[in-house]
């Protein structure tokens, strides 16, 4: 074709292989990061109700947490000080959370 350049243009940028992809759930206990702690909870359905909704508002409210909504509808609970999981762990089983 008139006008045209049979030579291609070349990419000079530096690929690197992707890490190895993990699905992270951030359920159960883990550290923040911070000397704090975080506790995500398995909701089914993303719905709570009954005594599981009574025990998480008692936590909440007793220890004024912050809450976090993961995509999948689960609640990770924030900034928990370690004295406090022996209270929290025998609350939320009273209401069958393991």
């Amino acid at each position: 074709m008139p006008g045209h350049s049979n030579t291609q243009s070349q990419c000079h940028c530096v690929c690197r292989p992707l890490p190895k992809w993990e699905f992270k759930d951030f359920l159960g206990w883990m550290d923040q990061g911070d000397g704090k702690l975080a506790y995500g909870i398995y909701i089914q359905n993303g719905r709570l109700k009954g005594d599981l909704k009574k025990a998480l508002r008692r936590v909440i409210e007793r220890y004024e947490l912050p809450v976090r909504l993961t995509p999948n509808q689960n609640i990770i609970l924030c900034d928990i000080e370690e004295t406090w999981k022996a209270d929290i762990i025998s609350t939320l089983s009273g209401a069958g959370i393991k």
